[in-house]
Formats: structure tokens, sequence, C-alpha cells
């Protein structure tokens, strides 16, 4: 039954609208008496009505009251404690939904902890706030709230997933601790910020592909440095450009970063020479490689496939278009989501160059082009 009025039972159309509270909420709001006395068999029914009177904005607007009463609702219920009708209405006029960029998806969570027991909840809408789906439960239990905004990020990963939606998606929450970790995820070591990274790995939101010209490896600072950067970036692949090794030599690097997955093109002589390694549990598939590149088919954990190509231009200006002639060729076997990297001895305009002479226009424009 319903915990606050005493209802015999507890449907959503029964908390947003039946109840008491929620029932007193709309009425300050003005919304038609109409809409608030007739009774529905579902909540959808109750919405879709609306929805066919009132326009975007009036939706919107009652969209977000209706969030208040909810939450004052899990408040009653985990705490003990339930607002005024006055109050709720006040929050919610304070709060405005702003839209996503075109073209993404905005995804919200949240949870609420009790004492022994949490609940959690996310929405998930499109860049015109009509709602593509949404997902929530309970969990028994002592729980810290950060805990909880957790299990609700994981939640919205799962539905977000189900959905198929995978790419332009914004998240939002209103937990400071979840944001910083977020916002510091190759730092943090921390459980919660090890299951964000399993969560964004597994939705494959989450690929950390790192590129660096090392100008020669076979020096201990410059092992170091990069066994520095493993620990700091925890990357899933790893393209080191200019080794100056041959793949025998490269051999004892990988073995001591215990890397031992990956592929190496020889220098020649004490120039050039490539590497791509992968930690273990990545699916990398080679492609084609070359001295100045290496082409590659990496498979994540929920079966997307993306291309991922590492670069290296070359030196000579005079011999570079050879270079975009490469990827030309790789760009045009391409029907997934493609990621170029590395080193490729160009720029786009002279803001990407410090010091020195001006960029050369022709060379500048081809690669561009």
């Amino acid at each position: 039954g319903c915990p606050r009025c005493g209802a015999e039972t507890e449907t959503l159309l029964h908390a947003l609208k039946d109840c008491p509270t929620s029932r007193a909420v709309l009425s300050i709001g003005g919304w038609s008496r109409n809409f608030i006395s007739k009774n529905y068999d579902r909540c959808i029914d109750w919405l879709e009505e609306l929805m066919r009177v009132f326009d975007k904005r009036a939706m919107a607007d009652l969209m977000t009251i209706l969030w208040n009463c909810w939450n004052n609702r899990n408040n009653y219920i985990f705490r003990g404690k339930e607002e005024e009708a006055k109050q709720i209405w006040e929050r919610a006029m304070e709060k405005k939904w702003k839209k996503p960029p075109k073209n993404s998806i905005k995804v919200n969570f949240d949870a609420t902890v009790g004492e022994n027991r949490c609940g959690y909840g996310t929405v998930i809408k499109d860049e015109e706030g009509f709602v593509l789906g949404g997902g929530g439960g309970y969990k028994e239990g002592r729980l810290s709230v950060e805990e909880a905004e957790c299990m609700a990020f994981e939640e919205s990963i799962k539905v977000a997933c189900s959905l198929n939606i995978k790419d332009h998606v914004l998240f939002e929450i209103d937990h400071v601790g979840l944001v910083n970790k977020f916002n510091n995820l190759a730092h943090d070591v921390t459980t919660i910020g090890a299951r964000i990274k399993k969560s964004w790995l597994g939705a494959g939101l989450l690929m950390k592909f790192m590129c660096w010209n090392y100008r020669g490896l076979g020096n201990p600072a410059k092992l170091r440095e990069l066994k520095q950067l493993l620990v700091a970036n925890n990357p899933d692949l790893i393209f080191p450009s200019e080794t100056k090794m041959s793949a025998n030599e490269f051999q004892s690097v990988q073995n001591k970063c215990k890397w031992q997955n990956g592929l190496t093109v020889n220098s020649e002589g004490r120039s050039g020479g490539l590497a791509m390694m992968w930690r273990d549990g990545m699916n990398v598939s080679i492609q084609k490689y070359f001295k100045y590149h290496i082409d590659s088919m990496v498979k994540l954990e929920n079966n997307k496939t993306i291309r991922v190509t590492g670069f290296y231009g070359h030196t000579n200006p005079n011999h570079r278009s050879s270079s975009w002639d490469i990827l030309r060729r790789v760009g045009e076997l391409v029907r997934e989501e493609w990621v170029v990297g590395g080193d490729f001895n160009a720029i786009l305009n002279d803001a990407e160059k410090e010091g020195g002479r001006r960029g050369v226009r022709a060379q500048m424009n081809e690669f561009k082009d």
C-alpha cells in the first residue's frame, strides 16, 4: 500500500497524481481539475492525454514537477521526511531542464539512501526532452551516498545499452564526489573508480589509446618514462613511434613493462621503428602494417568493433604525400568507426606550431585533404 496516505495499493499513477501530497502540488500549479480528478487505468494513459492537450514547454514543466513529487515520495520512504506541497512546487519551478546539444542523448541518474535500504533510478531523453527509456530499483543494506550514486550510474549504462545508445551521450549527475571521479578516472584507484571504468568499458563507451614519439627507447630514462606513463594513464592500446629498435630489442621493453601483447615494425638502422601494444583482455586484430603505420581492428566488450590506426608521417616534406596515400588507402576500407593517432609530422595551421619558420601552405592544405 501507499506508505504516505494508507491507500490499499501504490501504483506509479497513485504516487504521482492521486496521493494527496502530489495532488496538492498539481493543484498549486494550476493544472486543470479535469486532469487531476479524472480516473485512469495506467500512468501512461494519463500522460498521453496530457500530451495531446499541452505543448512541449508545458509538458516539460509537468515532468519536472512529477520528478520532484517522486523525489519527495522517496525521501519519505527512506528518511521519514516529507515536504509541504508548496515547497515541492517552488523547487520544481527553480529547476529547468536544459536541452543537450543537437543529436545528443541526455542520461539523468540519481539515488536516495535510507538507513538500511537505497533506491536508484535513471531516465534517458533525446534533445527535445522525449523520454526514450528509464529504469530503477532498490537494494537492501547500508550504502554510502557515493556507492548508491555509482549503482545508479551502472543502471543507467545498462538501460542505455539495452536501447543501443552508445554515441553522443551526456550523463548528468548532481553528486560532486562522483563527478570528480569521472574527471580523474586515469588516476583514481578506488573501488568506485574501478566500477566506473568497468561500466564505461563494458558499454564500449571508453577505450584509451595512447600515442607518443619516443625518439629512441634504448636508454633507461626513456624506459622509465614509458613505464610511468603506463601507470599514470592506464591505456588499453599504445602506439610508440620512432622506437629506433628492432623487434627483438623492443621485446625486452615489452617484458620490462609487462605488456606482452603487440606487434613491432623494425627500425631502419637507428631511425624509424613502430609498435602497437595492448593490455591483457583486449581483442585486437592487426590488419596491415608498414614502416609508417600499423592498422588494427579492436572488438570492445559490448561486441562493437572500431578501427584503430597508428600512424607516423614521413619526416621529409617532399615524401610526405606518400604517407597521406597510405591513410587514404586504409580509409577506403573503413566501414566502422575509425581512430587515427600518432605523429603526423605535419600541422593543420600555424597556430599548432611553436617557434621556427611558418608552415608551408601547400603542405598544410595537403594534410587537411
